[in-house]
């Protein structure tokens, strides 16, 4: 099974992508290399639905930082969409939460 569509795309909110990176990037393996660099936040992310849409929220010490929305095709993750701390018509639910809504 693989985790990412070899043509995944990951596209960052302006506010959301880091000072030097790209706000879009395409390709398995550059995504993954990417995920690599930015895992020292990893620990401080949710698996979360997202307006019913699987993804993550990043809150590093209990505070939101970023959410990450998925997309799929063939059973693989095709899109990475990044966001700053999310607008009000999003709605965020955690497994891992004690409180339903974030």
């Amino acid at each position: 099974m693989k985790l990412l569509d070899p043509e995944v795309v990951v596209r960052a909110d302006q506010f959301a992508a880091p000072a030097g990176v790209p706000r879009e990037i395409r390709g398995a393996q550059i995504t993954a290399q990417q995920a690599i660099t930015f895992s020292r936040g990893a620990t401080a992310a949710r698996l979360a639905l997202i307006n019913g849409i699987p993804g993550l929220i990043v809150a590093p010490r209990g505070k939101l930082a970023r959410i990450i929305r998925f997309g799929f095709a063939d059973n693989a993750i095709a899109q990475l969409e990044v966001l700053p701390i999310p607008p009000p018509w999003v709605k965020c639910r955690s497994r891992f939460s004690t409180s339903p809504q974030i």
